[in-house]
């Protein structure tokens, strides 16, 4: 049940901030901080100078690694994702974890950035492996699914 209330509320985030055309980064609330963001790919980015990859959550690769050109639309549309939930959040808590490298959690006013983008489609939980994004999207076009398109 607490689970379903998170996804709920991601998704509901994630939708609100992804309908406001040209957000800044910095509400118009005095109380909105106001932070330099770089978004490079759903799952990297760089946030006050800090160079970060999501620890939680794997987004496809853009192009020219991505595998095929579904990977490189996916990525697309985790970028986009990503950016949006950034432009929209008045609160940005970026955390280390225990893993080696720039592996961080994100968190946008209090909901965490990669959980989010998993709730919508947009990237897997990175603790189960590669995910392969070519066959996800051969799966969903046999199943008559629109290719892509986020979890709802």
């Amino acid at each position: 049940m607490r689970d379903r209330l998170f996804f709920a509320l991601a998704a509901a985030s994630l939708g609100v901030s992804a309908c406001v055309p040209n957000a800044s980064f910095e509400a118009d609330s005095p109380l909105a901080e106001t932070h330099a963001v770089q978004v490079l790919a759903g799952d990297r980015m760089v946030i006050d100078g800090q160079s970060l990859t999501l620890a939680d959550a794997q987004a496809p690769r853009p192009a020219p690694q991505a595998a095929c050109r579904a990977e490189a639309a996916a990525a697309g549309q985790a970028l986009a994702a990503a950016r949006a939930a950034l432009a929209g959040a008045r609160h940005v808590d970026v955390r280390r974890t225990d893993a080696p490298g720039d592996l961080r959690l994100v968190n946008l006013d209090g909901l965490d950035l990669g959980q989010t983008l998993i709730a919508q489609g947009f990237a897997v939980d990175r603790g189960a492996g590669p995910m392969d994004w070519c066959l996800r999207a051969d799966n969903q076009a046999r199943l008559g699914l629109a290719t892509l398109a986020p979890r709802g």
